[in-house]
């Protein structure tokens, strides 16, 4: 089990950085990054949220902040966030600092993005 793997790897070196000599385990870590930027993006992922949960609780380095489930709200309870913070900031650039609406504000333009890009293939 790679997971064990990269546990029992950062108990004997104190890091995450794998050695080039453990193909294997290197390329699983570089696979769980990859996927865990798809799961946030709302990109088909192989991982599951306890998957990404599991690598947070361990300190994983995951390059990026990772949103528990449990505060995650839904659409329209975030959409009710933005327009507060719009009416209290003036403004729709939301603030890293504010992870959850920062997050789900990065996915919506994301998204819609993407369904941009569809529209104008399809035309």
């Amino acid at each position: 089990d790679y997971y064990c793997d990269l546990l029992s790897n950062y108990i004997r070196n104190l890091t995450y950085d794998i050695p080039n000599e453990n193909f294997g385990l290197k390329h699983w870590v570089e696979t769980q990054k990859i996927e865990c930027k798809k799961y946030i993006r709302g990109i088909p992922s192989l991982l599951t949220y306890s998957q990404l949960k599991k690598l947070r609780d361990a300190s994983f380095p995951l390059g990026i902040v990772l949103v528990t489930e449990e505060i995650r709200g839904s659409w329209e309870e975030m959409f009710g966030q933005l327009l507060l913070f719009k009416i209290k900031n003036k403004t729709y650039d939301i603030p890293e600092s504010t992870a959850e609406l920062f997050l789900w504000t990065c996915k919506q333009r994301f998204q819609k993005m993407e369904e941009h890009k569809k529209k104008s293939k399809s035309c």
